[in-house]
């Protein structure tokens, strides 16, 4: 699964991805998975774009 923040402000991406944010992604994935009958791993990546500047950082959690 991956996650995209975008900004074009002076603040970091990264910052708009705080423990809240990442513990209602993981429920969105749980009930995907229950929904689908998945049960395999998986992991979360994250995007973030700021102007013209892209970093992806793979595996993230808190």
């Amino acid at each position: 699964f991956i996650e995209v923040k975008f900004t074009q402000n002076d603040y970091e991406v990264s910052e708009r991805l705080d423990r809240k944010k990442l513990e209602k992604i993981l429920k969105t994935i749980e009930f995907y998975h229950l929904k689908n009958g998945i049960s395999s791993d998986f992991q979360i990546d994250l995007i973030c774009i700021k102007n013209d500047v892209i970093q992806f950082c793979e595996n993230i959690s808190f």
